[in-house]
């Protein structure tokens, strides 16, 4: 399994998030950045995701984060 930090909460999200587990359903999101504090918090609560930040470097260097999966904009 594959612990991954998604960088970008935005247009994109629902697709990857809706693509991703059809794909490689043992990965998991365990941390979320997004420079909206809100937009990062909504995601968290949505997809169960325990970590989010409005810091980039905090997600990228979180201690459970294997890959970086960066959802562009629009």
């Amino acid at each position: 399994m594959q612990k991954i930090a998604m960088l970008g909460s935005g247009f994109y999200r629902p697709v990857l998030c809706r693509i991703h587990p059809r794909t490689r359903s043992k990965d998991k999101i365990v941390s979320i950045y997004s420079a909206a504090d809100e937009s990062a918090k909504k995601f968290a609560v949505d997809y169960g995701c325990p970590h989010w930040t409005t810091t980039m470097e905090d997600s990228i260097a979180h201690p459970d984060v294997d890959i970086v999966c960066i959802a562009p904009a629009q």
